[in-house]
Formats: structure tokens, sequence, C-alpha cells
């Protein structure tokens, strides 16, 4: 049960903070008691092993003037069994933070830094991590009384110059809960042209999953980057807080958030991550590019379209099978094949005796469909049905089905339109 659920959800904030933190074990760190007040956005950055870290905070610091007091906080983290290099290496750069932020002024932009060398060996990682920030950022918003705004970055990241206006000004929208901001890596900045390339041809993978997700009708689909996910501390607390996983943290957050709250993606701002290889963490963006460059892939493989078209037509029969049985749906047999190994039929049982109307049947369903359940469902069609091709077919094959028959020379051609798209069918903030 989701605490949504819970007859606790019409008190204020600070019951239902004080709730979380009597059901969840307390993860953050108490901060020393000069904090500015009033605070109303608190950015949390996870930091092991960075080596460009000021950089990241310098890009904040020439960010337009926050309207309101907004902290910084960095956690530069290792586990305890960690190799002491590593761990010098983030005493090093804990103290180059420091000194850093000691010499900057800012109005309304304060940093904090921690040192934590010691987390636990079973659980160290950007998940941990980010539950320590983000709980240390709801104990300041409960000390402050205010159900402020909880906004994640990386510690290789940068940004346009009107990042932080922009989370402010989406967020005057009370009901905005959870939001992602659109993002670029900076490939024309990158030197190597392997990773430039590989790069290009991920993100475009990131962003043709997306959207051809949103083409299906799939309901609140949004990125599942952890460097742009922005929530309402209230909702933070009320959905459980971040899980500690070691890599996709941010995709089972943001599954987590969609499922009950209104949520938007921020495409006049955007992040501008780095277009690193990474032995951090099992998978992701950085493992992708480092496999890219030790495999030497010729070019990335990503969803043949076929995939999305089989999803499609699953969906648009969500609302027959209100008053129908799954045995007399129009499908494929490998659709059918996926849904019935998720036991399709004794859900959606179970799903329409809690629905006493259509509207309800179908967003119960959602919840349980959810978008583990829907990737689930692409890799079962991939791995049964229509395997992998390259990625810049597939993202033609995608935009062709649109009649966006354009011509291209390379794949960040592609890339830019895919970008394009996304700020255009997204431009209210």
């Amino acid at each position: 049960m989701n605490i949504l659920s819970l007859p606790f959800m019409a008190k204020n904030f600070k019951d239902i903070v004080k709730h979380y933190f009597k059901r969840y074990p307390d993860f953050g760190v108490s901060l020393e008691n000069n904090l500015p007040r009033d605070i109303k956005t608190i950015f949390v950055i996870p930091c092991f092993k960075e080596p460009e870290i000021l950089k990241t905070l310098d890009s904040l610091i020439k960010c337009e003037t926050p309207n309101h007091n907004t902290l910084v906080l960095i956690l530069v983290n290792a586990s305890e069994n960690a190799p002491q290099e590593i761990k010098d290496f983030n005493k090093k750069t804990f103290d180059d933070i420091q000194l850093f932020i000691s010499k900057k002024e800012c109005k309304n932009l304060y940093f904090r830094a921690i040192l934590k060398n010691n987390l636990p060996a079973k659980h160290a990682g950007v998940g941990y991590a980010r539950k320590t920030l983000m709980d240390s950022a709801l104990k300041i918003f409960e000390t402050q009384n205010h159900d402020g705004v909880i906004v994640n970055t990386d510690a290789d990241c940068l940004f346009t110059l009107n990042y932080i206006n922009s989370i402010e000004n989406t967020f005057l929208n009370e009901k905005i809960k959870l939001a992602v901001m659109h993002y670029e890596h900076r490939i024309e900045q990158e030197k190597n042209e392997s990773i430039a390339k590989g790069i290009t041809e991920y993100e475009l993978h990131l962003r043709y999953y997306k959207q051809a997700l949103e083409w299906t009708n799939y309901p609140n689909v949004l990125e599942t980057i952890g460097s742009c996910m922005v929530c309402r501390a209230s909702t933070y607390a009320l959905e459980g807080g971040m899980n500690k996983r070691k890599a996709a943290e941010d995709f089972y957050f943001i599954n987590k958030l969609a499922k009950n709250h209104v949520s938007t993606t921020i495409t006049k701002a955007a992040v501008l991550p780095s277009c690193r290889t990474s032995d951090r963490v099992p998978f992701g963006t950085g493992k992708a590019m480092n496999d890219y460059i030790e495999t030497e892939t010729e070019v990335f493989q990503s969803y043949d379209f076929e995939c999305f078209q089989a999803l499609k037509k699953f969906v648009s029969q969500i609302e027959w099978l209100y008053n129908n049985d799954f045995k007399n749906i129009e499908l494929d047999n490998t659709s059918k094949a996926f849904l019935n190994k998720i036991d399709i039929e004794q859900n959606l049982i179970n799903i329409k005796k809690q629905s006493n109307n259509l509207n309800r049947f179908i967003n119960r369903f959602f919840y349980w469909f959810d978008h583990l359940k829907a990737l689930q469902f692409i890799h079962f069609m991939t791995e049964n049905k229509f395997s992998k091709i390259d990625i810049d077919k597939a993202a033609l094959q995608f935009l062709y089905y649109k009649n966006e028959n354009i011509l291209f020379e390379n794949t960040f051609e592609i890339l830019e339109k895919f970008r394009k798209n996304e700020k255009e069918s997204n431009s209210r903030y």
C-alpha cells in the first residue's frame, strides 16, 4: 500500500514528514544550525570519485540569481571498504569544495558539503547517496516548516543560465508535484570522437524510447535521468522516499512518483551532462559508454519500432477490457504470451473489483501495468519477435511513421530532431 492511501494524507506538511521518518529509517545528516531561513529549494549532488565537481558548482553560481533562498547539498561519499586511494581522493575533493565555497558569495545561493567515506558496503552507491541527501533536505524543510522543492543533479553536469529560475517558476504551480529537466549531453564539446559518437547514439536511444512510448498513448511518460529529477518535499515523503539501489534508482523513483502525481518536463532550461565513460554503476549512461568503447561497438542497438506498435495496439484496448474478457482481445501471440506471463487475467479480476467506474479502472490498471511492465513488454517483444536494430534506423522508422520525412546527414542531426520534438511537446515550462 502506498502512503497516499493512508488516512493522514489530509494533514499538514510537518505531519507528513513526521509519519515518513516514523515509518522509514532516517538516512539524513543533521547540518549545523546556521543555515539560512526560508529555504525554498534544495539541490542535492552525490559525489563519488568526481574530478570536475567544482565546474558543476561554478555552473550553478553562474546561473541567474535565485528568487528565493536556495541550498546546494553535496555528499562526497564512498563505501567503507573502498580502496584508500578513493577515500583520499574524496577527502581532497571535500577540502577543495570547502575552499571553493568559502571564496564565493552568491545572493540567495548557499552551499554545504558533507564527507562520508564509510557508507555501508552492502548498500553504498548512488541510490544510497541520493537517499541520504534527499532525507537531509527533507529534515531541513521539516525544521523550517516549508514544503520546498528537492532537485537532483550530478557532479558532472553543467546548466543553462535559467536553470534555477525555471525550476522555481515551474513549481509556482501548486498542482505540479514532480518534474524532469530537459537534458542534452555536451556532445559538441567532446574531443574523443568515439565517445561523442557513442553518447549521440545512446542519447538518441533514450529519447527514441521515451517518445515512442508516449506515441503508444501510455500515460505519464517521463525521462528517468537521475541528474534531472525534481519533486516537492511532501511528494517525496508521501511516496516513501528514495530507494537504495546501486543503479536504476532514478527509473524506480520516477516510476513510483509518476503513478500518483501531476508531473511535467521542464524544457525552457537544460541540464548538460558530460559524455564520460564510467565504472561506477553496473548500467546506465556511463556504463553504456564504457561498454561502447571497450567492445568497439559499430552502432548502438535499440528496439525495433514494431515493438511499440504492438504495445500501442494493446494500450488502445484497455478501455475495452473494462467490459470484456482478456481471452477475446485482438493481439498477436507474442504480446499475449507476455501478458499471460504477468498473470493479466487474475490482475484484471482484482482491478475490476476495486473499480466502480471506467476512469478508476484505467487508473488502477496503469498503476499495475506500470513503466517497468511496459519496458518488460518491449524487452519480451525484442527477445521473442523483433530483434534489435541500429538506433538510427529505429529512430527513422519512428519519424517516418509520423510523417516526419526529413533527410538527415548524420545521427547527430536525428538526435537534434528528437531534442526539438521533446521541447515542442512540453513547451509550457
